[in-house]
């Protein structure tokens, strides 16, 4: 803990802003055909820490701001959504609520930035989805999209105003933008036929993604300042799930250069591309957030 907080107080008088070193990942892990628990650890790879035990599919982790976790997870038979209401709360069934309501789909949970909502995917029986949000204060479900097709991996912006997500109303999914209240729906990418799982800096100017170039799949950013997107990641493997560290310089992201579901760190320039740790089989990791 000393050594992140030295890492921190580096950056710091460096750039006058906290560094991430000391926040922490969470991600899903098989530990055995058939089941995967959600687990935690460090920035730099250390003090790994299990956090669910539900002996069935645990996965498509999210944190907010004050460390509440929600999650997929499959221990009932179908999908739910479950989580902690409270800061360092058991962790219980939040959606859906009762039989009636139940869908035939539910995944991609992402709290909102101020912890009161929380985005995800809502799928029917044709193979359709669409982006829904759950106000924890009413217990309403407000759908978003109400389109033919696929649309799911929402993503935030950092005021909570917008979000981001992957379509693929047009064809191949590529990735839309759109108000908070569903609104103002305007496409993002253009190039190639394959662009997916936005992530939306917690600076607000960026948003990385996954796109597939000549048969592989890696990471962009799209700077919003310029309209243009940039490459990240040079595929020797494939590439995928990034997430933004909480001062928006690095990101970590699923890879396979050496065995199947790695975890990686890059800075946003791709010059450093590293492992956090040896782990395989994880996936959907995610940077806990600035409280």
């Amino acid at each position: 803990n000393y050594a992140h907080i030295l890492a921190d107080d580096m950056v710091m008088w460096l750039t006058g802003e906290r560094g991430s070193a000391f926040s922490r990942i969470t991600f899903s892990r098989q530990i055995r055909p058939g089941v995967k628990e959600l687990f935690q650890m460090d920035s730099d790879g250390e003090n790994i820490t299990q956090l669910t035990k539900w002996g069935s599919l645990s996965i498509a982790p999210s944190v907010a701001k004050d460390g509440r976790l929600l999650y997929v997870t499959y221990k009932s038979g179908g999908p739910e959504i479950w989580g902690q209401k409270l800061v360092g709360g058991a962790h219980e069934k939040i959606f859906p609520s009762d039989l009636r309501e139940r869908p035939s789909f539910c995944s991609s949970p992402v709290w909102s930035p101020d912890g009161k909502r929380f985005a995800f995917v809502l799928g029917d029986t044709q193979g359709r989805s669409d982006i829904a949000l759950y106000d924890l204060t009413t217990l309403k479900v407000r759908k978003l999209t109400f389109n033919e097709g696929i649309n799911t991996e929402p993503s935030w912006n950092p005021s909570g105003t917008q979000i981001a997500f992957t379509s693929n109303r047009g064809g191949g999914p590529q990735i839309f933008l759109m108000e908070d209240d569903g609104t103002n729906v305007r496409q993002l990418t253009f190039d190639g036929t394959y662009n997916a799982s936005p992530s939306w800096s917690p600076l607000g100017d960026m948003i990385a993604f996954v796109s597939r170039f000549e048969g592989k799949f890696d990471l962009f950013i799209f700077k919003l300042s310029d309209g243009k997107s940039y490459q990240i990641t040079t595929a020797v493997s494939s590439n995928e799930s990034p997430s933004w560290s909480p001062d928006g310089r690095s990101l970590v992201f699923i890879g396979a250069r050496t065995s199947g579901g790695t975890i990686y760190r890059s800075d946003i320039s791709g010059a450093s591309v590293q492992p956090i740790s040896n782990l395989g089989l994880c996936q959907s990791p995610v940077w806990s957030p600035k409280n």
